[in-house]
Parts: C-alpha cells; sequence; structure tokens
C-alpha cells in the first residue's frame, strides 16, 4: 500500500472500522488521526488535552488490517474489502 499525507486509511479496531487521515510521515512511523478530529497538531502539542496523535509502523498496520480508502466530499467512505460502504 503506498499511502501520501491526507490520504485515508480504514482499520478494524475494538469491533468495528475506523477511519483515520494520514498527518505526517517520521522516522518508520505513520502519524494518524481520526478523520473526523479537527485542530490535531495544536491539541497533541497541548499537555491538559488528552488528545494524542496515533503513531504507527508499517508492520502494525499490516496486523491491524489497515487498507485505504476514500471519502468522497458529502462523507461517503468507499471501502473495497468492506461488506458494506457507509
Amino acid at each position: 500500500m503506498r499511502l501520501c499525507k491526507g490520504d485515508t486509511v480504514a482499520m478494524d479496531e475494538d469491533g468495528g472500522r475506523c477511519v483515520y487521515q494520514v498527518i505526517q510521515f517520521t522516522r518508520g512511523k505513520v502519524i494518524l488521526s481520526l478523520v473526523h478530529e479537527a485542530n490535531c497538531d495544536a491539541r497533541n502539542r497541548d499537555s491538559k488535552n488528552s488528545f494524542k496523535l496515533k503513531r504507527l509502523a508499517a508492520n502494525r498496520l499490516r496486523k491491524l488490517g489497515a487498507r485505504r480508502v476514500f471519502v468522497d466530499p458529502i462523507g461517503k467512505v468507499r471501502d473495497s474489502n468492506a461488506a458494506t460502504n457507509y
């Protein structure tokens, strides 16, 4: 899977599908945020805020079943591996 900044990724977590946006790449890690979160960088830097960005290595993404998905302008997620699209 090839990812770029701003791409959306779906993973199966906590019994359901979670959709993340690629925020940044660092040394061997992909930094992700839930697609519906806003002002992520400032919230992540604020020590009083409990919000944290998700940092995962490529192998961990593979183990979680991560796949690239597409979100259209009205918010419909197109996921080729899911049984149903939302």
